[in-house]
């Protein structure tokens, strides 16, 4: 039941896939432009405000990631790495360097005269207000309302958080769960998949992929029988186990029996070849 869970699911797991993975790649992607820019922004010797500096490290953080791709090409990664994309983080971390090194220089002895004014004015306005706040005493500063209910809601919150906390999601599970399917079904159709020989016949399809194919309608009952006793003979024979149930399939224009044997497990056979077994 486990595996017929899997294989039911995998239709919807694998049309979901792109999007899945075009999710991950976004967040991954706006994480590695903001970290480039915080890096290139390092070396900004001048004076801007927060949105232009904002713009400015979105800027170079895409610049830095883009540039990252460009040389990814000229940096050596094993395979394994290499499709995590450590060789673009790589190469995108060398270029935030070097813009970091061109920021520096393209902004040294650069002053924005009216932007340092303005915030000059506002810090004289809060220096202004912090030198009468510390006139004030203690037992005042504990009767302003602002700081009463500010300390109201950390309590609030520290006291929700404490009670309603119920551990960290498993993201896994709740993964799964979106398919109808848990952490036991994977586990037992990894050891069915695992059961599998590996090395398939020369011109046979691979059992496990035909299995999953047609596993919706062995499911709902509406795949025809095989009455092909030569089939039924060589899985028996091949397998060592007596057959239960035989259907009607095909792959690659070619008939097969796809057999279910009374120990569950799913065999591929035609009226002369035997494809294999996927054991449960």
């Amino acid at each position: 039941m486990a595996f017929e869970s899997f294989a039911a699911a995998m239709p919807q797991f694998m049309q979901m896939l792109p999007e899945v993975f075009l999710a991950v790649q976004v967040i991954v992607y706006l994480g590695l432009v903001t970290f480039y820019g915080q890096i290139s922004m390092l070396g900004y010797r001048g004076y801007a405000g927060f949105f232009l500096k904002l713009l400015l490290r979105l800027a170079t953080g895409l610049l830095a990631l883009v540039g990252g791709y460009a040389i990814s090409a000229f940096i050596p990664t094993p395979g394994f790495l290499k499709v995590l994309q450590a060789d673009v983080f790589l190469g995108g971390l060398a270029y935030s360097f070097l813009l970091l090194a061109g920021v520096y220089l393209a902004t040294h002895n650069m002053f924005n005269v009216a932007g340092i004014k303005k915030r000059m004015e506002s810090l004289e306005k809060m220096l202004q207000k912090a030198d009468a706040l510390s006139k004030v005493t203690r037992k005042e500063r504990l009767r302003d309302p602002y700081k009463v209910a500010g300390i109201i809601l950390v309590g609030l919150s520290i006291i929700l958080a404490a009670f309603y906390f119920q551990g960290f999601p498993d993201m896994y599970s709740d993964f799964l769960k979106g398919f109808g399917l848990t952490k036991s079904d994977i586990q037992a159709a990894s050891s069915a998949l695992g059961g599998f020989a590996v090395d398939v016949p020369e011109g046979c399809p691979s059992p496990v992929s035909v299995t999953l194919q047609y596993a919706n309608q062995i499911k709902a009952g509406t795949l025809p029988e095989s009455e092909d006793q030569a089939a039924k003979a060589l899985v028996e024979s091949n397998s060592g186990e007596s057959v239960a149930f035989m259907y009607s399939v095909e792959s690659g224009g070619q008939a097969y029996t796809l057999a279910i044997t009374g120990k569950g497990s799913s065999c591929l056979a035609s009226s002369t070849r035997f494809c294999g077994c996927i054991t449960q």
